[in-house]
């Protein structure tokens, strides 16, 4: 039996020291990971599965260090956030986890509620790249929180074609309310789909990755570069937050693993 969380908890802090600097591609060891479905219900992360970014910044172009201390477990859900926390190189701190396997083709899901705010972005996204040992592919789920009632779909092969991406609008605010985003990762096709129902695809071959990555959740402040994208964060008195209560894989021909899979339509 679960044992429920009254309050919103850190993720345990003896643990910050583990995960203070990235982990070296050799090092994570990585494994192709198979159909797996995460609804957070153990009373602390489990770390065996996800790997908590802590102490760095992505590029110049974001404007926080990923933290722990921008992450938090209050019962059945993992919450995001962007905060005012000044260390060496930003004022703001940011949330990312990233699963320690990596993932090849099959269906990709989250159940999840968006931050709100100039300058923000919640992701769900595929990635590898040269730090790993491998060319620069991904597959993204991304909702600005500047523009609330839209989500952009996108894809990179060797770290092109990111240029690209499909802008759909929701007909919701994806701030206000938990919706499913997902995606279907083949050899030919790549489909987005938002509350089961498809909103995009892409069928050229060469915007296509093929190379295993790992399953990524953050949220996080942009700045230089990003300003014309997602607009320059200003910090008010909201906190940017996003909110996953499911993460889902399940790998290519096998059954669908929870009633809201979009995986479960396909069955005979």
């Amino acid at each position: 039996m679960r044992k429920p969380l009254s309050r919103a908890m850190p993720l345990a802090a003896p643990l910050l020291l583990a995960f203070a600097l990235p982990v070296p591609a050799q090092a994570q060891d990585a494994r192709t990971g198979t159909s797996f479905v995460e609804t957070f219900e153990d009373e602390q992360l489990d770390r065996d599965r996800w790997y908590v970014s802590q102490g760095w910044v992505n590029t110049p172009d974001y404007d926080c260090t990923w933290s722990v201390d921008a992450l938090s477990k209050p019962g059945d859900s993992l919450v995001f956030t962007v905060e005012r926390a000044p260390t060496a190189e930003r004022d703001f701190i940011c949330a990312e986890v990233q699963s320690t396997d990596v993932f090849s083709y099959g269906t990709y899901e989250v159940r999840m509620r968006a931050a709100r705010g100039q300058g923000v972005m919640s992701a769900f996204f595929t990635y590898t790249g040269p730090y790993f040992g491998d060319p620069h592919d991904e597959v993204d789920i991304e909702l600005p929180g500047a523009r609330p009632r839209s989500v952009e779909v996108n894809a990179y092969v060797d770290g092109s074609h990111g240029d690209i991406g499909q802008a759909v609008e929701l007909g919701f605010d994806a701030s206000q309310g938990f919706h499913d985003y997902a995606f279907e990762w083949t050899p030919e096709v790549i489909r987005f789909y938002v509350d089961g129902e498809q909103v995009g695809e892409i069928t050229d071959p060469d915007r296509i990755p093929d190379t295993p990555g790992k399953i990524y959740l953050a949220v996080y402040s942009g700045r230089g570069q990003y300003e014309p994208w997602l607009g320059r964060f200003v910090e008010t008195s909201e906190t940017p937050t996003m909110t996953v209560e499911r993460v889902a894989y399940t790998a290519p021909g096998e059954p669908c693993q929870f009633p809201e899979s979009i995986v479960c339509g396909r069955e005979p």
